[in-house]
């Protein structure tokens, strides 16, 4: 497996005095591939840049229509209970860490002054208002460490920004005043705890954290994350959110001691995991509990942005092109698909198949009757996580488009319009320009512009879907790179070289154990095109007029079959669209076919399952595919008529 059992040479540094205690402290080893830049660095471009400002314009500056607890003072305050009976003390600590997080991300991609001041505000009152011991947030979080874990993400984006060392002073102090036994989402905290070791070489640090992991992991409660069950990805059984935090914290603990045995547990956890519950659109099943396969079966927002996050972690240590493509697939599909296009309102619940989205579609019942509307586009919900958990999903994604390698090499990890500007350690300035309208093209030009003309490393992922990839440097043809690598170009740069990187995009389906078939294009899957018949709601507590919540039913025919043999006739449809590529019916791309209706499968309020063989089907009848992330309701994997 590529880099992973690469021992490095233990660094002995130039000692520094530390900005935390008296003695001289040596920054902690990574063992990483790749490295985030700055968020600052990153500017979006073109439908990438629209997201996040819609996102800004939406419910990110109007936060407070998402209800409690999004409209208090957050964590500069003591948020009180909700009307929620089922509250517990942490929650609304956790729910608004998320959007604090995500909106500060959001603030600092866009250099939005508002944005960036209310993460500053929280963030700053946090650093100013320890406990007495030490330790940060409310003195009514107690030893609660996931609501910390989730702010403390916001503490380390503002670090990467500002350097200020008030930030680390704070993290060690909190950490050292920490228990070595933590439980379940509690060991969260490692993933700071490493990260702070990292920029300190405080070892009380890393010793803490290998104890919390250990006394952890052998505890004898604890059947989901030993770790030989996880290297074997052993079935588990656990909440969808607690899946993909707790199954990456081995990752953090490899990236500091290179032992390899934490990094194949978190590999060998979430390749287990994606085995046996992951759906077509890229996230597994969780509701709340992780479930089957089925593509009606649901995920929770939480979870879109939970295991992205995840992945992310994964792709910086290993240097493994899988992990960005897994990315970019939820994103695109599970991610984009679950929020309404002006950001406006989102779901609690989503699904591949998602015939309806009102206050009675969901089929998670077991949460009471108020889960029956977890599924319908709306503002706020009875439970409040994934109202601030959604404001994650792409801010975290533009922020991992640009990282550096361990040589300091420019990576090109996804792929967006965007504009990275960075500094190279000789104190190069570079600017690169992504001029691409990827995941709807299949081109993407990358101008080079330094300061001065410059030796460095330039390294590009090639998708595993991509059999036929090609590089071209300055309008020549370099090279016809390998599918689901890393590839690099080593050369004198200069103002005005163009690197094109050209990623074909062929119509491909997938099979489901269900005898289900998806269809596939690049990272996009498709769906087919439905009508909405949507009926706005603005009386119903968590809604306006100006944010209303949505019944949304099929307005035309959806039960269709498809035949494997007809799929290869697909026509491509690529047009020129003036606007958001990504709003519903706006698509740059479509997709073309035959379908066959199947009367006997019918809907009452719930999506139905895929039907049994043995169906009749009607003659064939033209109909149409589109991104799964522009849509609403969809239905993106079909019963096989041969």
């Amino acid at each position: 497996m590529k880099n992973y059992i690469l021992i490095a040479i233990l660094s002995i540094l130039l000692g520094l005095e530390s900005v935390y205690c008296q003695s001289t402290e040596k920054k902690g080893t990574s063992f990483k591939s790749f490295h985030e830049v700055s968020i600052s660095e990153i500017t979006p471009k073109g439908w990438l840049e629209e997201w996040l400002i819609r996102q800004r314009n939406g419910l990110g500056t109007h936060r407070a229509e998402s209800g409690h607890p999004y409209n208090t003072g957050m964590w500069t305050t003591i948020i009180p209970k909700g009307k929620n009976p089922a509250t517990k003390y942490w929650w609304a600590y956790e729910q608004t860490a998320y959007m604090i997080d995500g909106l500060y991300r959001c603030g600092l991609l866009l250099k939005d002054s508002a944005l960036i001041s209310f993460g500053k505000a929280n963030i700053d009152y946090v650093l100013a208002h320890p406990r007495s011991n030490g330790r940060l947030g409310p003195d009514c979080l107690g030893d609660n460490q996931w609501a910390l874990s989730i702010f403390i993400r916001a503490l380390m984006a503002d670090y990467s920004e500002t350097k200020d060392p008030k930030i680390l002073q704070a993290l060690t102090n909190h950490f050292l005043a920490l228990p070595d036994k933590l439980v379940n989402r509690q060991t969260c905290i490692i993933e700071s705890m490493c990260w702070t070791y990292q920029h300190t070489g405080d070892s009380r640090l890393l010793e803490k954290a290998q104890q919390i992991w250990k006394t952890f992991n052998e505890h004898p409660a604890n059947k989901n994350y030993r770790h030989a069950c996880m290297i074997a990805g052993d079935p588990i059984k656990d909440h969808g959110v607690t899946v993909a935090e707790v199954g990456k914290q081995p990752v953090f603990l490899y990236n500091i001691t290179g032992n390899i045995d934490y990094l194949n547990a978190s590999i060998g956890f979430f390749e287990g995991v994606r085995k046996r519950h992951e759906l077509v659109d890229g996230i597994p099943s969780a509701y709340e509990f992780l479930g089957g396969k089925k593509p009606e079966e649901l995920h929770e927002v939480c979870d879109i942005s939970d295991f992205t996050w995840s992945y992310g972690n994964l792709l910086l240590t290993t240097g493994e092109a899988k992990w960005g493509d897994r990315i970019e697939k939820a994103v695109f599909n599970a991610g984009m698909g679950a929020i309404s296009k002006d950001f406006k309102s989102h779901q609690y619940f989503s699904a591949p198949n998602q015939l309806m989205a009102t206050q009675n579609s969901s089929i998670a019942t077991r949460y009471g009757e108020e889960a029956k509307s977890r599924q319908a586009y709306r503002p706020g919900f009875d439970t409040e996580c994934c109202s601030g958990n959604v404001h994650r999903i792409i801010p975290n994604y533009a922020a991992r488009l640009w990282m550096k390698d361990r040589n300091n090499g420019i990576v090109a990890a996804m792929y967006a319009p965007s504009v990275l500007h960075t500094t190279l350690p000789n104190k190069v300035q570079v600017t690169i320009e992504e001029v691409t309208n990827y995941p709807f093209s299949d081109t993407i030009l990358f101008r080079m512009n330094p300061s001065s003309p410059v030796s460095f490393p330039f390294i590009m992922r090639i998708p595993e879907w991509c059999k036929d990839a090609s590089v071209q440097v300055n309008g020549k043809k370099i090279s016809t790179p390998k599918a689901g690598s890393f590839f690099t170009i080593e050369r004198m740069f200069k103002v005005g070289d163009e690197i094109k990187l050209i990623l074909p995009m062929s119509v491909r389906t997938e099979i489901s154990e269900y005898n289900g078939i998806s269809i596939y294009r690049g990272p996009l899957l498709f769906s087919l095109f439905i009508q909405e018949d949507a009926v706005k709601i603005t009386t119903q507590e968590k809604t306006s007029e100006s944010f209303p919540a949505y019944d949304i039913k099929p307005a035309s025919a959806w039960n269709y079959a498809l035949s494997k043999k007809m799929l290869q006739q697909i026509k491509v449809r690529e047009k020129k669209v003036k606007g958001f590529p990504w709003d519903t019916g706006n698509s740059p791309i479509i997709l073309k076919m035959k379908g066959f209706r199947v009367p006997e499968w019918q809907a009452t309020t719930t999506t139905p399952p895929l039907p049994e063989k043995g169906f009749k089907v009607s003659k064939a009848e033209n109909v149409e595919m589109v991104p799964t992330g522009s849509t609403r309701i969809r239905m993106c994997v079909f019963p096989t008529v041969d």
